[in-house]
């Protein structure tokens, strides 16, 4: 009974989505020409086998057999195996221990076949500066940014971003970047130490920004401060349901801020920051549609979503978004932002589960 329960739940959440923002892929030649400096990698998946089709200024090309769908899902739990496994020994001896390194860049060394050949040379050789990734399946989880090129990692040789789809890419990229005020969440809940901390060191940076935080922290305040604003940023716990994908959500006062929520608050162009666990995993339903929190954001108009694809750091997480809200208000585009504050955050916490959590979905 519990089974069709969430089958049923799922299938009412998909169908109550089906009319807003639309993520599936689209032919492109209906978008906008792709910008020099720019690779765009739009994965596929044939049977097993899992491919890509690679744009740029110059057009568009495919490229076959890069991994199969069990290889890329094997080296994902392995990655998630061993980052785990360093978190519990940190937790015993305040940090990882260096041999937990190893085992979790080789599993990312293995996703790096998913990476074509064509695209590490021309990140290698400087030929590209961003890399925008529209996964597909079991790659909605793959951190593209953390993958091996040569002795570096991407985000040392380009700003990422990912997104559901490059018309939904455009789609935000063409809106109208909002004005409007900034608001700071932070639930200082059991486990999170750090989030006031959090909230204070943002609110340094943005003096101006409307904070909310303990019981005020309701989910009828926080939307309606929401309403218009900028820049929304949520540091609380979140949760993933993969039985019920649309109800995922971050954790409020009085309940759980998930898609649907989400979806009914005005945020045309705003910068949507979810600095808690796992905001950024989804389920891929029949023709890739996306089922997860970040869409209920997209169908509020949310232009950029910074979301997490496993559980973060408390303290890393402070520190990544600390330099992340830095670098945008000096200027800089999210994924820009975010790929300053990942080398910053790299240079102290070299492990991946610790600094690459995070992603940028959306305009970028």
């Amino acid at each position: 009974f519990d089974a069709l329960a969430r089958e049923r739940e799922a299938e009412l959440q998909r169908r109550r989505f089906a009319q807003g923002a639309a993520v599936a892929a689209v032919d492109t030649s209906s978008l906008p020409a792709c910008a020099p400096g720019r690779l765009e990698l739009v994965y596929t998946v044939r049977g097993q086998e899992i491919g890509a089709f690679v744009r740029d200024a110059a057009g568009l090309t495919y490229v076959g057999r890069l991994a199969t769908v069990a290889a890329v899902t094997s080296a994902l739990e392995a990655f998630h195996a061993a980052g785990r496994r360093a978190l519990a020994l940190a937790a015993r001896r305040g940090a990882p221990p260096p041999a937990t390194l190893r085992p979790a860049v080789a599993r990312l060394a293995q996703l790096g076949a998913l990476l074509p050949v064509s695209v590490r040379e021309r990140l290698l050789a400087g030929a590209a500066d961003e890399l925008v990734v529209v996964p597909t399946g079991p790659l909605h989880a793959v951190p593209f940014h953390a993958l091996p090129v040569g002795d570096a990692a991407v985000v040392d040789l380009a700003v990422v971003s990912v997104c559901p789809s490059l018309a939904l890419r455009a789609r935000c990229a063409a809106g109208t970047p909002a004005r409007g005020h900034t608001v700071l969440v932070g639930i200082d809940a059991v486990g999170l130490p750090g989030v006031l901390g959090e909230i204070d060191a943002v609110r340094a940076i943005r003096p101006e920004a409307e904070v909310h935080g303990g019981d005020a922290a309701t989910l009828a305040a926080v939307c309606a401060a929401a309403q218009g604003a900028a820049c929304v940023h949520l540091a609380s716990h979140g949760i993933f349901r993969a039985s019920a994908p649309m109800q995922s959500g971050v954790r409020l006062a009085d309940g759980w801020l998930n898609a649907g929520r989400a979806a009914q608050v005005d945020l045309a162009g705003a910068l949507v920051v979810l600095s808690a666990c796992d905001t950024g995993r989804s389920v891929v339903a029949a023709g890739d549609e996306v089922l997860g929190l970040q869409r209920g954001f997209f169908q509020a108009g949310a232009a950029a979503v910074v979301m997490s694809l496993w559980p973060a750091h408390d303290q890393a997480c402070r520190d990544l978004m600390v330099v992340f809200h830095r670098a945008v208000a000096a200027g800089d585009r999210p994924a820009t932002a975010l790929r300053k504050a990942q080398r910053h955050l790299r240079d102290t916490h070299p492990h991946p589960w610790w600094w690459a959590p995070f992603v940028v979905s959306g305009a970028g």
